[in-house]
């Protein structure tokens, strides 16, 4: 990557203090900080050598993304380690460290999801998976909380998975509820429920009119107003939603 990429830390109680400073080859877009470490991703194309381009063959682009993790230290910033994982990731929310493990939620070729568990002191090394959640829908919202993940995928209706990460080599779904729309965002009210905010969604095949009459193969969905949803995750096999409010219509 022709970047460098900088991490500083200064005390901004003492204008005079000296700058601690990191500087490596790399670049950053998205960036997730636990008290012990900070890390930062980029996303990358891994394009067809020239010399093997085939003009008449599908171009297999591989999108990954890069990991790289600094210690802290009470403000002395070090480089750490740095992996890769396939896909791409949504925001800092999908990234989260827990220990020895850090567990980051990946969407590859907007087709397949994976929910990765690695060794946060060698972010190369793999201790867990759980792959190929909800094959042909993306990620929307992603939150670890503690032994347990909470994942929200979408295309025409919103699986909303309750993931157990307890054991960082045995993760697996505990549960998954399938409702109308989607949460973007996901926040926790207390242990067992969480607090949904996104849109409402209708299927395309749902619609008809007499102006329109949709065809097959209509497999998305038309978003409706904003959804706030509340989720009861007691029973982790059959996640539920305890209350719900749509505000406004298409384009709230």
């Amino acid at each position: 990557t022709p970047n460098f990429l900088t991490v500083a830390s200064f005390d901004v109680t003492d204008a005079g203090s000296e700058i601690s400073k990191e500087v490596i080859m790399g670049s950053g877009e998205t960036v997730y900080a636990s008290r012990e470490s900070l890390y930062v991703a980029a996303s990358r194309y891994d394009y067809p050598v020239a010399a093997t381009f085939d003009f008449f063959a599908p171009v297999n682009v591989a999108q990954k993304t890069r990991i790289i993790r600094f210690n802290l230290n009470n403000g002395a910033v070090k480089f750490a380690t740095s992996g890769e994982v396939a896909g791409r990731l949504l925001n800092q929310f999908s990234m989260d460290e827990n220990g020895e493990a850090f567990r980051v939620a990946t969407t590859v070729d907007s087709s397949w999801n994976n929910l990765l568990i690695l060794d946060r002191n060698d972010l190369t090394k793999r201790l867990g998976a759980v792959e190929n959640i909800a094959p042909g829908e993306q990620i929307y919202s992603v939150r670890f909380l503690g032994a347990r993940a909470y994942m929200v995928t979408f295309q025409r209706i919103d699986p909303f998975f309750v993931i157990d990460v307890g054991d960082p080599s045995n993760p697996r779904i505990l549960g998954e509820l399938k409702i109308p729309g989607y949460s973007d965002y996901l926040h926790p009210y207390d242990e067992n429920h969480i607090i949904g905010f996104g849109k409402d969604a209708i299927s395309a095949s749902e619609l008809r009119s007499e102006n329109f009459e949709p065809r097959p193969g209509f497999n998305f969905a038309w978003y409706q107003g904003m959804k706030v949803a509340l989720f009861d995750v007691t029973d982790v096999s059959n996640p539920k939603v305890m209350f719900q409010e749509i505000i406004g219509d298409r384009g709230t």
